[in-house]
């Protein structure tokens, strides 16, 4: 038997990722029928898989609404494996049911949720000299949100003095320039 593929997509950042699937692997989706959940561990993926739909080796897609794992000629007016191009065309297709079977090739699914991990929340770093919420002393009559701003100004006003003496300091470097000497002072030397 050829390899098996999975593809599963990830709605949350709209990448699909595509595992080939060894023969044990595809013994768990084999009765499976479209719509179905399962467990992405057998298939190394975290979370839970709802399968969509899928193919067969010749390129015929599953369809929803054709019972069993057969493979069949319906009259279809809409959907997976017709595009009309004219309003109530008709057209009769060959199609794959919606269980899967070893004649499928490609099996489509979704990824529908992960398993949350627990990490410790971690608190942002702040320097020592910024002042937390809790630190401000509060006055009669102003509002946390006037002290956040005086605390704020405070800061904003520290940092532009660090680069007003870092820019005067770049100025001094620039117009200094080293003495050039002749080259009658340079044989003396």
């Amino acid at each position: 038997m050829a390899k098996s593929k999975l593809i599963v997509a990830d709605p949350k950042n709209g990448k699909s990722i595509m595992y080939e699937l060894t023969d044990d692997q595809f013994r768990v989706f084999k009765g499976l029928k479209i719509g179905s959940d399962i467990d992405g561990s057998p298939v190394n993926v975290e979370g839970k898989l709802t399968i969509t739909g899928g193919s067969d080796h010749g390129g015929f897609p599953m369809r929803n609404d054709v019972l069993g794992g057969v493979k069949k000629y319906v009259l279809l007016t809409k959907g997976v494996g017709f595009r009309s191009t004219v309003k109530g065309l008709k057209r009769r297709k060959l199609v794959r049911g919606n269980t899967i079977t070893e004649e499928i090739y490609q099996i489509n699914a979704l990824l529908t949720s992960k398993p949350t991990k627990k990490s410790p929340a971690k608190e942002k770093e702040v320097s020592p000299d910024i002042k937390k919420d809790e630190d401000i002393p509060k006055k009669e009559g102003e509002s946390k949100e006037i002290l956040k701003e005086k605390v704020k100004k405070k800061q904003d006003n520290e940092s532009s003095e660090k680069k007003s003496v870092s820019a005067e300091e770049k100025k001094m470097k620039i117009t200094e320039k080293p003495k050039e000497t002749s080259p009658s002072e340079k044989e003396t030397a």
